[in-house]
């Protein structure tokens, strides 16, 4: 059956996930005291910090993790933001009070309102393009990923759909359940998906995957808005923040290439939102206070329960910033109280007064995240394996691949250098010192470009065990260097226009700022045109593949084909609540629970260190009238159905992959055929003694109920 929605249904489950996505952190925001640029480019990240610290703790109280139930969390948050802001006015009186000196934001260059007009079209414009490129990549917004990672994710919203259970580990019993060690993975991703299908399902018949395709189109805007609020916090010119809006969507290696790889969509959701994260630690150090404190580990905390890796970049970008603005104050220049600089001594306790505050900071966001931080030390002791992946290049290579945003060596990597890109990064390093308080934005080059250095080009022990928590996977450290690289990009743009706006200012007197805009427009559509379209149609092709777009030769062998989803959906009709499925974990049928809400035996295609009663059903389920343990497991997981496809990730011949146990079916008496199409079938055990016992009533969400909070 075809993968489409309608263009109302696919708005509409866009625009209820931006909804989603933004208001908790927009409340939440403002009552903090974030405004204009700031407030829109925190909220995100905002939300998703109040979502994924709600969730666990909900678990711990008991408390199921609904729509409701986040509204109570912002209320939580919005009600710790203004207490935050009254205590920094009881503390701004009591030194108004002593005569003591408070600090103030550096004011920086004014924009007009036309200015701030023209930034937000260049972020609209951004986000435009950014939709239309992931989203002809993808084919339709109900588009099935092929990728490793994508059931994981899609099992997992369902499982918190399904449960309501937000704790730091429930999501990972779906394909690790029972006597199973759990695992934690950080879920706000999820929780926050989770809640938009709940919402979105009814109104717009959307499945899963196009939940997970919704966040994935709205990456590009995110990221767009996220580098235009870090220009506007840092003083930027105007022009540079527009610039840098609209030239974020072009590079293939920062976004779109780990779109179709994995995908990796938790960690480009935190990538896309740590410019946010610097520029919340920006005003903190500029003003310590209790708002900005609380917003600052808020943000921290957001990115560690979207994924851990990506709070780590944030400190690679982080570290430049600080280090030039201490280094400013060590040297006598200005700092943000009123009188100037400071003196020897108070310039020292000026940087430990911040270093501290930091410290604290980090210390609340410790105590925020205490579920997740306790789920993580005892994944510690979970024996899962950890390898790294193999080193692509040699200097040379790593070095050109990183200045020119090419691809990893690949079948299909030969000619998709972005040229232009890197004419745009090298007018950008040429008139780096004009970047004024984003100097550091050349440190964060530096040093993120180191780190994809080392990892691409060595397999060191000593760099698997410090890069560890980005699986030492060169494709992420490519996109996390492209984000100061962009900016510096879109710096050699800016520049350009600067000299070309002077130029013009020499040659006909008057009429400078109708002159600057118009130069600006003019380079940024010249630029587009040079890169056909900021790269739309290539980057589109870069996903396309890996989304079925176009369908294959076979569309039977793809992992998850389209009459595969077709069976699982069948079985979605045919089983009773409280039913399981046994599946092979090296075909499309790992995503039946995402589809249907039934659980099945193998729900992701990881084979590590699966549950006994998986391994066993696995390598003996032929054994089932000889093998009494085989028997047990069937009764005691609640398997009445078995469901295999025709192919999976592995990329072998139909039938290659099949686990042992689920070999020959059509052979064995126990097993009835129920349904059978070209590319998967369905088969129900006979035996009624060893059949569950179905759930008389209620509804799905009751199928798979968990346990109390351990």
């Amino acid at each position: 059956m075809p993968l489409t929605m309608t263009a109302t249904a696919t708005a509409g489950t866009i625009a209820i996930y931006l909804v989603l996505m933004i208001a908790p952190g927009l409340a939440t925001g403002w009552a903090a005291g974030l405004r204009g640029w700031v407030l829109a480019g925190t909220a995100p990240l905002l939300t998703f910090a109040v979502a994924g610290l709600a969730g666990p703790w909900l678990a711990v109280a008991g408390l199921p993790f609904t729509t409701p139930s986040l509204l109570g969390a912002t209320a939580v948050a919005v009600a710790l933001a203004v207490l935050a802001r009254r205590l920094n006015d009881r503390l701004a009186a009591r030194r108004e009070s002593r005569g003591a000196r408070t600090g103030t934001r550096t004011p920086g260059p004014a924009w007009s309102r036309t200015a701030h007009l023209a930034v937000l079209a260049c972020v609209v414009a951004a986000a435009v393009v950014g939709l239309y490129t992931v989203l002809h990549g993808l084919g339709s917004l109900a588009a099935v990923s092929q990728g490793y990672d994508a059931a994981f994710h899609a099992n997992g919203i369902r499982y918190i759909h399904e449960t309501h259970d937000g704790s730091a580990t429930g999501m990972t019993t779906v394909n690790r359940f029972g006597d199973a060690n759990e695992l934690f993975y950080p879920h706000a991703y999820h929780l926050i998906g989770a809640l938009a299908y709940t919402l979105a399902h009814p109104i717009t018949g959307v499945a899963v995957p196009g939940v997970l395709n919704a966040n994935t189109v709205l990456l590009p805007a995110l990221l767009a808005l996220s580098l235009a609020t870090l220009v506007r916090s840092f003083h930027g010119r105007a022009t540079l923040a527009g610039m840098v809006a609209v030239v974020s969507v072009a590079p293939a290696t920062l976004l779109y290439v780990s779109m179709a790889r994995g995908p990796l969509l938790p960690f480009l959701l935190g990538l896309a939102l740590t410019p946010a994260a610097v520029v919340a630690l920006h005003r903190f150090v500029e003003r310590v206070r209790w708002d900005t404190g609380l917003v600052t580990a808020l943000v921290a905390c957001g990115l560690l329960v979207i994924h851990p890796g990506t709070l780590l970049a944030a400190m690679l970008l982080a570290i430049p910033m600080l280090a030039q603005r201490w280094l400013r104050i060590a040297r006598g220049g200005e700092t943000d109280l009123p009188g100037g600089a400071l003196p020897a001594g108070a310039r020292v306790r000026s940087v430990g007064t911040e270093c501290a505050a930091i410290l604290a900071a980090a210390l609340a966001g410790g105590l925020l995240t205490a579920p997740h931080l306790a789920a993580a030390v005892l994944r510690t002791d979970s024996g899962f394996p950890y390898e790294g992946w193999p080193a692509p290049f040699d200097f040379s290579g790593a070095v050109g691949a990183l200045l020119t945003f090419q691809l990893i060596p690949s079948p299909h990597s030969d000619g998709t250098a972005q040229v232009w890109l890197s004419a745009a990064l090298l007018a950008g390093l040429v008139f780096l010192l004009r970047l004024h308080n984003l100097r550091w934005i050349g440190g964060a080059a530096l040093l993120t470009g180191l780190a994809w250095l080392v990892v691409a080009i060595s397999d060191h022990p000593l760099v698997l065990e410090l890069t560890r928590p980005w699986w030492n996977d060169p494709f992420r450290f490519m996109a996390i260097a492209a984000i100061p690289m962009t900016v510096l990009a879109a710096h050699g743009l800016a520049e350009l226009q600067a000299v070309l706006r002077d130029a013009s200012t020499r040659a006909f007197a008057g009429h400078h700022t109708s002159r600057s805009g118009t130069i600006g427009a003019a380079l940024l559509c010249g630029f587009a045109v040079l890169t056909h379209g900021l790269y739309a149609h290539s980057n589109a092709a870069l996903i396309g593949p890996r989304y079925g777009n176009p369908p294959p030769e076979n569309p039977v062998n793809m992992t998850v084909s389209a009459a595969e989803i077709e069976a699982m959906r069948k079985l979605g009709e045919l089983a009773q609540p409280g039913e399981w499925a046994l599946n092979n974990r090296h075909d499309g049928t790992v995503w039946t629970y995402a589809f249907t809400g039934v659980r099945t035996v193998a729900g992701h295609f990881d084979d590590s260190l699966q549950p006994p009663r998986a391994r066993l059903l696995a390598e003996r389920f032929r054994d089932y009238e000889t093998e009494p343990r085989v028997r047990r497991a069937v009764r005691e997981l609640g398997v009445r159905w078995v469901i295999v496809g025709t192919h999976g990730h592995l990329a072998l011949p139909p039938g290659d992959h099949r686990q042992p146990g689920l070999t020959e079916l059509d052979t064995l008496a126990f097993l009835e055929p129920r349904f059978r199409n070209e590319a998967a079938a369905i088969y129900e055990i006979t035996t009624t003694a060893e059949r569950p016992t179905p759930v008389p009533t209620g509804t799905r969400s009751e199928r798979v109920r968990p346990s109390p909070p351990r």
